[in-house]
């Protein structure tokens, strides 16, 4: 059965997850099921932006939720985080499918009754971006916006 770009970034992100799979071969898997190039070209920069940005992505959904990140299902968590990193980094995709699609994904995955927290936060992240990063450190500061292990900031 034929998917589209976001199923696949999604079914590669899980694999990074669950199976701490290297993230090409995990895309690769995923990108023999889509049929269409544009959407190969749309799975492979959510996928890799997802994980090069995931501090980020993380930062931002956890200041827009109204409870603990931990208490979201995991498969919730990577939809947050794709739907996340379409809003705030990638400028050819409208916030509004970004969101759309999102929700989409959730309710196809299983998890209607999650699709209206997904639907909440991406939009509020769409309304307000990236909100002020206030770590406590400006190596935490940096770790967050960059996405990098903290201790590498302090050695850089």
């Amino acid at each position: 059965m034929p998917v589209n770009g976001r199923q696949a970034a999604l079914s590669a992100l899980q694999s990074w997850r669950k199976n701490g799979a290297w993230s090409d071969s995990a895309l690769s898997a995923s990108l023999d099921k889509i049929t269409d190039a544009r959407e190969a070209a749309l799975a492979s920069r959510i996928a890799y932006g997802v994980v090069q940005n995931a501090a980020l992505c993380d930062y931002t959904i956890t200041h827009y939720l109204t409870h603990s990140r931990n208490r979201i299902e995991p498969v919730v968590l990577d939809i947050l985080r794709m739907g996340a990193y379409q809003i705030l980094l990638m400028d050819k995709i409208p916030p509004s499918a970004a969101v759309n699609e999102s929700v989409r994904l959730c309710r196809e995955r299983g998890y209607s009754r999650a699709a209206g927290l997904v639907n909440a936060v991406l939009r509020r992240i769409a309304e307000g971006g990236i909100p002020p990063i206030e770590t406590g450190s400006t190596e935490g500061d940096m770790a967050v916006r960059y996405s990098h292990p903290e201790w590498m900031v302090r050695r850089l």
